[in-house]
Formats: C-alpha cells, structure tokens, sequence
C-alpha cells in the first residue's frame, strides 16, 4: 500500500492520484490480496477510522484486479465487501467481463445484486448490450436467461415486483431502442410491459410516447405494443389504461400524433376491448375522441368487423350517444373517408348486425342509406329488407328522402320512377302502399319540382305496368294549384311535350286538372301557355 496510513487524508486531488496510483500497483503486486485485506482492517478499526479509505481500496479491486481472478478475489471477502467489489467491477468492465463476471457461480443473492447494480447504474446502451450479449452468446444456459430477467425487473420496477418505479421514462426508451436495434424486440416488449405495469398516474404512457416520438418519430411505439396485447394476450386491461393515456394527451384531433393514434385504434383494435376502451374515454370527459375513434373503425375494410364494431357498441349503455354517428360513418362515410356503402353491402352490414343480436341497429343502418347513385330496384330492395311494423314508417321515410334528393338533383328521376315501377312488381303487402307514399311526396307541397315531376311521370309512362302511375303523377300534381304556379305550369308542359307521355296524356290530362282551377288562375296559365309557345295545349284548357 502507499505510505499515506489509513487514519490520514489525502487532501488534494493530486495527494488523492498519487496514493491511487500506489495503492493500484501494490493492489496489482498482491497475489492473495492479503496485504489489501489487512489494510482495509486497519482502516475500518484503528481510531480514528477511516471506512471510506477501506470502500476506496474495495472499489480499486474491483476496478483493477484481472477479472480472471476477480471472482476468486471477491469470494476471500464477506458477503457485503464481495458485492461492492463485483458490483464496482460490473460498472467498470467491458461487456465480455462483465457476464463472465454475472455468470460466475455466486451464492445468489450475490448473483441477484450484482445483476441489479449493473441494471441499475450502467450506462443504458452498456444495459442492452449486455443483455442482447447474454441472450446471444449464452442462449443455452439458464443463469443469462435468470440474469436478464433480474435487470428487466430492475430496470421496470426497482426491484424484483411491481412498484413505483425503476429507471427514469428517458433510460427505459433509450433501452429499449438499444434493444430493437440488436435484435431482442422480445426483451424490448417485455421491458414495456413491466414498465407500463407501474403503478402510475395520467400522462406517464403520454409522457413515454413522446420520449419513443424524440427518438423514432415513424414508429408507434406504444401503440403497437398497446394492439399486440388486446389481439394476443389477456387481460388487456393494461393496454387499455395505456391508450387511454395516449388519446386523451394526444394535442388536437387534427394533429398528427390524434390522427396516427386514432386511426391504429379505430382500424385494428377489436372490437370489445375497443368498446371498454371508449368507455374509459368519456369517464375523460373525451367525449370528441370517442367519436373519432369509432368514425375509423367504421371505415374497416371488412363489414363483418364493422358489425362486431356496432354490436359492441350497442352493448354499452355507456356509449349510446356515439351510436348514430358510428352508424352514419359506416354507412354514408365520413371525412375523410366520404365513400358511401353501395346499397348490397348497406343490406349485407344489416344483415351482419342482425345475425349478432343487436336490436334497432340494422333498420337503422338501412336508413341511412345513400340515394345518390343508387337504382330505383336497389332501393325497392332496401326497404322490403326492413321487417315487422317498421317497414311502414320506413317506406313514408325512403320516400321523403327520394322527393328531396330528386328536387336537390342528387338522384336522378329514372332512379325514382324504377323504384316504383319495382314496388308495383313485389308481392309483399306494404309494397303498394310505398309506391304510393313516393307519389305522394312527390306531389307534396314541401318537395314537389314541376322537372322532377315530368321527368318521373315520363320515365313511369314507358312501361305498362307504371302508366297508370304515370298518369296519377300527372294529375294529382296538376290538381294542386296550392302547389304549382303557372310558371310550374309552363314548365312541366315543356318537358312533357313531345314524349310519349305528352303524345298520349297531356292533353287530357290538362283537360281534366287545369279546368277545375279558379278561373283567375286558369286564365293566367292559359296565358303563360300561349306566351310559351304551347297555344295547342293552352286551347285544350280554354275550350274546357
């Protein structure tokens, strides 16, 4: 040893490096570490006592001793003084000594705290590569797998159980992208597992996502974690507290972060966890984000997914204000998915939720259904879809909408000529009575169009089986001066005029409609007429 006796300080940083350095060399000299032993004695009991002279001389040992030794070293010690020596050693060699040092046959509680001092205090890229290290080079011996796990549930909880905590947020992500980048995603997922087991409050998932985002801006990191649990482990009540987390911290909806989340959630997550989920979201008062959520899992590819989606959603009472809006994104889209069901997958995603026991959802999903685009005998199918006493207010409904899509111009009039021409071919009992209703509506004061009219009567009048309705179209519309203006007049006629409808009909039907208005307003359509240029058609009224 130096010549600076145990009870004496070294005052200076120099004084300090001089006695190091001495003390190294005669450390290095001692073959049976008798010497060394015999000095730290002295330190601890001689008076005045001098331990942190004693821990200084453990801690060269374990710095400075050939490792091939240092195990053979450590074992002159008592238990404590063996672990601050291989402890010391563990944080200052390279990654090959230090498992040769981690897997030398110790008494294991020895084992364990060594494991725990290096998962610990070690740089965190040293703490990964040390396990990929072990997981690698020593796959067939159960001491590297024990050890590995010792460190996992050092660095996750601080200790061998769940608890408050281990490493900072900061040292778990560094560690685990060291470990992806070798090659042990299985350690890395296990790592996050044990740290999101914590027990910990709102915004520590938040709080980790964005250190993963610093580093690996293109990865979800915890988001693919949180949907490779609820897909293929139970209980998944943690990745649901974790997403939680996740979307309620995520900044605005139209942020990327919301956006990433939201569409991973919605898209992929099935379908009852992702209910329990959304019910855990509005406790949050999000409510907003529950509705974007099940907005994107409406838009799934598969309408057998969208159906499980809708089932259990209609199981929670919870969730009953997002229901209509899910069912309308499903069914009409939403942005920026805006792609409408075709009329054969509204019925095939109806029949879907039917079959999974989910009462009221399939006539409304039927409801909603898009016009536009659709043909008159998709539409007849639609509603004779509907069963029980709903099909009635169904059909008043379906037929609202057609009048008000073919006065917008968002359906055409051949669409809604061929949906009554097709009800008049069914053979259910309300059919009649829908076909009906359509001619009502559109003759009605709030949706009736003099072009809608003409154009539907015309295209009714080119099959025999829908003439008659042809004909009724056109009288009931011109019996009903409330309704039609001379001006409607002159227009109706013009688009009439010249078809087979206008050939065959008009005229009578002028005869029969126009005769009956008041005599102002007769003279002022016969008037228009002749202005119009239709005088053959103004002298069938006059001379009536």
């Amino acid at each position: 040893m130096s010549t600076v006796g145990p009870e004496d300080g070294a005052a200076t940083a120099e004084e300090r490096f001089t006695r190091d350095s001495a003390d190294i060399e005669a450390i290095l000299a001692d073959g049976d570490l008798s010497v060394t032993q015999e000095w730290i004695k002295i330190a601890r009991r001689r008076r005045p006592e001098n331990p942190a002279r004693a821990l200084r001389l453990l801690h060269l040992i374990g710095v400075w001793r050939p490792v091939d030794r240092l195990i053979e070293d450590a074992e002159k010690f008592d238990g404590r003084d063996a672990a601050q020596i291989l402890g010391v050693a563990a944080l200052h060699r390279s990654i090959p000594d230090t498992a040769a040092i981690l897997l030398a046959k110790w008494p294991e509680p020895l084992a364990v705290e060594v494991a725990r001092t290096f998962a610990r205090q070690r740089l965190t890229i040293d703490v990964a590569e040390i396990i990929v290290f072990l997981k690698t080079r020593y796959a067939d011996r159960d001491e590297a797998a024990e050890i590995v796990e010792t460190m996992l549930n050092e660095i996750a909880w601080g200790g061998a159980m769940p608890g408050g905590g281990g490493r900072t947020i900061r040292d778990v992500e560094l560690i685990h992208v060291h470990l992806v980048a070798g090659r042990r995603t299985h350690e890395a997922q296990q790592l996050l597992t044990r740290v999101l087991s914590r027990t910990w409050e709102r915004g520590f998932a938040y709080a980790l996502a964005m250190e993963f985002n610093h580093d690996a801006p293109q990865r979800n990191v915890l988001g693919d974690w949180a949907r490779d649990t609820v897909k293929t482990r139970k209980p998944d009540t943690l990745a649901i507290a974790v997403m939680r987390d996740l979307i309620h911290g995520c900044g605005p909806l139209d942020g990327i972060q919301a956006r990433r989340l939201i569409a991973d959630v919605g898209g992929t997550w099935p379908a009852e966890p992702l209910a329990r989920l959304c019910v855990d979201l509005l406790k949050c008062d999000c409510d907003d984000r529950v509705a974007a959520v099940y907005r994107s899992a409406a838009r799934r590819s598969e309408l057998f997914e969208v159906a499980l989606v809708i089932k259990e959603c209609w199981a929670s009472s919870a969730l009953g204000g997002v229901r209509e809006e899910l069912l309308r994104a499903a069914v009409v889209g939403s942005s920026p998915h805006s792609v409408p069901l075709t009329v054969d997958q509204v019925n095939e995603l109806a029949k879907l939720v039917s079959e999974l026991d989910t009462p009221e959802a399939p006539n409304q999903i039927r409801i909603l259904a898009r016009l536009d685009g659709c043909r008159g005998a998709d539409l007849a199918d639609l509603l004779e879809a509907r069963t029980g006493k709903r099909r009635r207010a169904a059909g008043l409904d379906l037929a609202r909408r057609l009048a008000e899509a073919a006065k917008a111009g968002t359906v055409d009039a051949t669409a809604v000529a061929g949906y009554i021409s097709s009800l008049r071919g069914r053979s259910w009992s309300e059919a009649r009575q829908a076909a009906d209703d359509a001619v009502d509506e559109l003759t009605g004061i709030a949706h009736s169009s003099p072009d809608v009219v003409a154009d539907v009567a015309v295209n009714l009048f080119r099959e025999d089986r829908t003439r008659k309705d042809a004909e009724d179209l056109l009288n009931r519309y011109l019996l009903n001066p409330g309704v039609l203006s001379a001006t409607d007049l002159v227009t109706l006629v013009g688009r009439v005029r010249g078809t087979e409808l206008g050939r065959r009909a008009l005229v009578d039907a002028l005869r029969e409609t126009v005769r009956r208005w008041p005599p102002s307003r007769r003279r002022e359509a016969v008037d228009r007429l002749r202005k119009a240029g239709f005088g053959h058609e103004a002298d069938q009224i006059s001379r009536s």
